[in-house]
């Protein structure tokens, strides 16, 4: 298959599997920023650019290969995501009367979730021999390559949109507050997950 069209369906299939970044985008998009909802996943769909870029330059493999490193960015990660869902969760109940309250997220935010997020991370160095496979490619076609990532998972990324814009126009009141509970309880249970998965013995 072509390496362009391996990129993209890479970069959509990763962007499509269930975890905290979705959870995320979902959660701001019911609460109703559109626009900070845009930038946050703007941001995660270039931070996952960035890490075909980052498994090119052979950083994915020293993270993975340096435990103190996997752990402590693990760690970061857990924490991020703790504050995330939590944060959601104290949203919604503190601001009982009000659908479109939440916290701001923002380009920054969606690159730091995908950066700090040890899933991820394994999918692209799981991801590298199908993509790098060839050892002539220079680094223009793996910048290329990264562009074409992004546009997979951004496409990804606006279908999670739309779904949480169309819930967040329903107005009604308790379905967007369960959506908004879910979305947080999940962003926790991924978090709960990744320390299970990659911290415990």
């Amino acid at each position: 298959m072509n390496i362009v069209i391996v990129s993209f369906i890479a970069g959509f299939t990763m962007a499509a599997l269930p975890g905290a970044v979705q959870s995320s985008i979902l959660q701001s998009a019911i609460v109703g920023k559109a626009k900070n909802t845009v930038l946050f996943a703007l941001g995660a769909a270039v931070m996952d650019g960035l890490y075909m870029i980052f498994v090119y330059f052979g950083l994915i493999q020293f993270v993975v290969q340096v435990r103190v490193v996997f752990y402590l960015v693990t760690a970061v990660g857990v924490a991020y995501l703790l504050y995330l869902g939590v944060g959601g969760l104290r949203a919604v109940f503190r601001d009982a009367t009000s659908v479109g309250s939440g916290e701001r997220k923002g380009f920054f935010g969606g690159l730091m979730l995908v950066l700090w997020h040890p899933p991820t991370i394994m999918y692209f160095l799981g991801l590298a021999p199908s993509i790098f496979d060839n050892a002539d490619l220079g680094v223009v076609r793996a910048l290329a390559l990264a562009f074409v990532l992004f546009a997979g998972a951004a496409s990804c990324f606006a279908l999670v949109f739309v779904i949480g814009y169309l819930i967040a126009r329903t107005n009604s009141f308790l379905i967007i507050k369960v959506f908004r509970v879910l979305a947080s309880c999940l962003i926790v249970y991924f978090a709960i997950d990744i320390v299970w998965r990659y911290l415990l013995p």
